[in-house]
């Protein structure tokens, strides 16, 4: 089945600012839930310097209609200056799955 579903995701550097920007996504009804992967390595430039880091992925379930006002919220409590925020689409997902994601999201 083909959805309205995307999969949002965002990196932060410490697995307790992982899980707190987790539940606020959550609370905020804008994602049905969040996985959290173990650090990962990233290799990235940033003021012109090659810097090397660990950090934590946050992958969120939620529907295109919440991406503006998750992207807001985001924004707002982001603790990088310039964090990645980016959505892939989910192309087929089980009818109850889908069906659970959307009915946990609310946007105004």
């Amino acid at each position: 089945m083909s959805t309205d579903l995307i999969q949002v995701q965002t990196t932060v550097d410490c697995s307790l600012k992982a899980k707190q920007l987790a539940n606020q996504l959550v609370e905020a009804k804008l994602v049905a839930c969040v996985q959290i992967s173990r650090p990962v390595s990233s290799v990235y430039v940033w003021d012109g310097q090659v810097c090397q880091q660990e950090e934590y992925v946050l992958v969120g379930k939620t529907i295109r209609a919440a991406w503006p006002e998750l992207v807001k919220l985001l924004q707002q409590v982001h603790p990088y200056d310039e964090p990645q925020i980016i959505a892939l689409p989910i192309v087929q997902a089980t009818d109850s799955f889908a069906n659970w994601v959307t009915e946990q999201i609310e946007v105004v």
